[in-house]
């Protein structure tokens, strides 16, 4: 159950990563810099799916 939930928070964070590549890469100035929120939703859907993996491995 831990694994299909971290595999769907890392789709979910890549995804984001990728709108975030989106619109960095998009006809904006390259120096403006990436939405705050986005950036901080991406890191914690990452690192929430890292930390159920590992709660995943080390459960019975």
């Amino acid at each position: 159950m831990l694994y299909n939930d971290a595999a769907l928070l890392f789709v979910l964070a890549l995804s984001g990563g990728l709108v975030l590549l989106a619109l960095r890469m998009g006809n904006r100035e390259h120096r403006s810099p990436p939405p705050i929120m986005g950036v901080s939703l991406h890191a914690a859907m990452a690192l929430s799916a890292l930390l159920l993996l590992v709660l995943g491995d080390t459960h019975p």
